[in-house]
């Protein structure tokens, strides 16, 4: 469905650099910050669920 690739998740040029890493060994690196860099909403999201869930439940309460 995407025709641009600027507008691939990142999460597609992570495997597409881990299935080169064989022809470019470099790449390993970039893959490896790519996965840190890509966690890091998730891990805001999960720390951030407490007050999310408290909103919602006050919020449905009025």
């Amino acid at each position: 469905m995407l025709r641009s690739q600027e507008l691939f998740p990142v999460t597609y040029g992570l495997c597409t650099w881990n299935t080169q890493l064989n022809q470019i060994p470099e790449l390993r690196t970039y893959v490896l910050v790519g996965a840190l860099l890509s966690i890091i909403p998730l891990i805001i999201a999960f720390l951030l669920q407490r007050f999310w869930r408290t909103g919602l439940g006050s919020g449905a309460v009025k």
